[in-house]
C-alpha cells in the first residue's frame, strides 16, 4: 500500500512530492523484503505470500515508471536537464518521458509474462539459476547480473529524486529494462527450442 501510495506522489510531479513518492516505494520494499525473511525465518512461507509478492512487484514496477512519466510530464522544466537532453541530442518535451515510461512498463510486464509461461510449460524456474549445484553459464550469470540491477531500482530512485535526475534516471532504466527484456526473450527462445 505505501508504495502505491509513493506511485501517486511520483505522478504528482512536484520535487517534495517526489521525494516523497521515492520514499513510501522505498520504505514499502523494504517491508516487502524484511516479511518474506521473516516468514522464511519462522517456517511459515506459503504459496500465497509468494503469489502476493510477486503479484506486488509485477503491479508497482511498471505502476512506479509510468508515475515517473507523468510527474515529468506535470513539471517538464524540473526534470528535463541539460544532462538528459545532451544524451538525447534532441530538445524533448515531457511527452518522451511518460512514453519512456510506458514502454518500460510493457517491457517489464511482458518479461514477466516470459517468465511465467517459461514456467508453466517447461518447468524452467529462474530462481533455479541460484541453486548451488546449478551450472554456471552465461545465461545464469546475466539473470543474476539483470535481478541485481533491478535490486537497485529502488534506492538509485531515491537518489535521482533527491538529485533532481528522474529524466536519467527513467533514461538509463529504459535501457536496462530493454536489455533485460532481449535477454529474458532470447533466453525462452532458445531454451524452448531447446526444451520441447
Amino acid at each position: 500500500m505505501l508504495s502505491v501510495i509513493g506511485c501517486i506522489f511520483l505522478a504528482f510531479g512536484s520535487y517534495w512530492a517526489i521525494i516523497v513518492g521515492a520514499t513510501l516505494i522505498n520504505i514499502g520494499f523494504l517491508f516487502d523484503v524484511v516479511d518474506g525473511n521473516i516468514a522464511r525465518y519462522n517456517n511459515s512461507c506459503t504459496k500465497y505470500g509468494e503469489y502476493i509478492d510477486r503479484m506486488t512487484a509485477a503491479i508497482i514496477s511498471p505502476f512506479m515508471f509510468v508515475s515517473i512519466g507523468i510527474g515529468i510530464l506535470n513539471h517538464p522544466n524540473s526534470y528535463l536537464n541539460p544532462l538528459s537532453q545532451y544524451l538525447l541530442e534532441l530538445d524533448v518535451s515531457g511527452n518522451i518521458y511518460l512514453i519512456l515510461g510506458l514502454v518500460i512498463a510493457f517491457l517489464y510486464s511482458y518479461s514477466l509474462l516470459i517468465t511465467a509461461n517459461l514456467w508453466a510449460v517447461f518447468s524452467v524456474r529462474p530462481v533455479d539459476y541460484y541453486k548451488p549445484e546449478a551450472k554456471q553459464n552465461g545465461w545464469r550469470i546475466i539473470y543474476k547480473l539483470g535481478l541485481g540491477v533491478e535490486s537497485l531500482t529502488w534506492p538509485v530512485l531515491l537518489v535521482a529524486a533527491v538529485l533532481d535526475l528522474l529524466s536519467l534516471f527513467l533514461l538509463l532504466w529504459t535501457i536496462v529494462v530493454a536489455g533485460y527484456f532481449i535477454m529474458i526473450t532470447t533466453r525462452a527462445l532458445y531454451g524452448g527450442r531447446r526444451l520441447k
